[in-house]
């Protein structure tokens, strides 16, 4: 983790912010993990292109997101928070690493060219590891001119949850320094997170297993998961880790258990109806809440 050179990393953050006090603007903002980060009382502006995320995220948080084309605003909306999930996929292999060549960096492109006239109090951006030292990035911090920045890969492991999903962070502030984001972790358990009774479609066949075993992801309840991604419904390679549940048999896990391994409360559910692999797809593109609430805080605002 990095603080930059002049940039805050360790003093603690302005008096915060109670969640009545906060607006918050929320871009590329998937089913709301950034929503399900903060307390009741934040008043959220979400955006998101995608129909089915809209959808979820209407269903959970009772307020239906804008489906602006980010890459086309004309300005971005006031508010004490900003934070973006800009699309990962041109700084991953399988997107080809384009970066800002890529035609999807151009709603990245536009918010860092309104975000010197916004001015929000507190910034945060979200992406994967290899954002890290793009362009992209450059760019990013160069449109953050004149605020305190930290940044870094955290990874919900560090809180003791048994997930590993290294993310790229950037946190933000024109309030003074960021603090160094504080873990606290628990000795959690795979097996609190599991289905009581896992559904019967979630096992792979014996012939599949014994086919595919040796380069098959699979790992037992001490272990943890490997990153879930969008096509983990399609693909049993190089998407998400596999169980081999205690009776020898192999399967997924489920979409209500990767949604508590990303910190969703029991509550939280996606659109009823939806098939497997649409809610595969959209909880592989998910925030993990527990992180976004330990790098709030490291903004100095309350999420309790």
């Amino acid at each position: 983790m990095d603080g930059g050179p002049g940039r805050g990393r360790s003093a603690a953050p302005a008096s915060r912010l109670s969640p009545k006090q906060l607006h918050v603007t929320e871009l590329f903002c998937g089913i709301g993990g950034l929503a399900a980060a903060l307390p009741p009382g934040a008043e959220v502006l979400a955006v998101d292109q995608s129909e089915l995320a809209r959808q979820s995220y209407a269903h959970n948080f009772g307020h239906a997101p804008k489906a602006w084309n980010i890459a086309g605003l004309k300005s971005l909306p006031p508010s004490d928070l900003l934070w973006l999930s800009p699309p990962c996929q041109p700084y991953t292999q399988r997107g080809a690493q384009r970066d800002l060549a890529d035609k999807r960096s151009a709603a990245l492109l536009r918010v860092c060219a309104l975000l010197p006239l916004a001015q929000p109090r507190f910034v945060g951006l979200e992406n994967v590891p290899q954002f890290q030292g793009s362009d992209g990035h450059a760019h990013f911090l160069k449109a953050l001119d004149g605020y305190q920045i930290w940044q870094g890969v955290l990874c919900p492991s560090q809180l003791g949850i048994p997930n590993k999903r290294r993310r790229f962070y950037v946190l933000a502030s024109r309030r003074g320094q960021v603090a160094e984001p504080v873990f606290a972790p628990e000795d959690l358990s795979l097996d609190q997170y599991l289905d009581p009774h896992p559904d019967p479609i979630l096992f792979l066949s014996d012939s599949d297993t014994a086919r595919l075993l040796g380069v098959l992801p699979i790992i037992t309840l001490a272990q943890s998961t490997e990153t879930f991604t969008s096509g983990y419904g399609r693909s049993l390679l190089k998407a998400g880790s596999l169980l081999r549940t205690v009776d020898g048999r192999v399967r997924r896990f489920s979409p209500k258990e990767i949604l508590r391994l990303h910190g969703f409360p029991d509550g939280f559910e996606l659109t009823p109806g939806l098939d497997r692999v649409k809610q595969y797809k959209l909880v592989g593109n998910s925030l993990s809440v527990p992180v976004v609430r330990v790098l709030l805080n490291a903004l100095g605002l309350d999420t309790q």
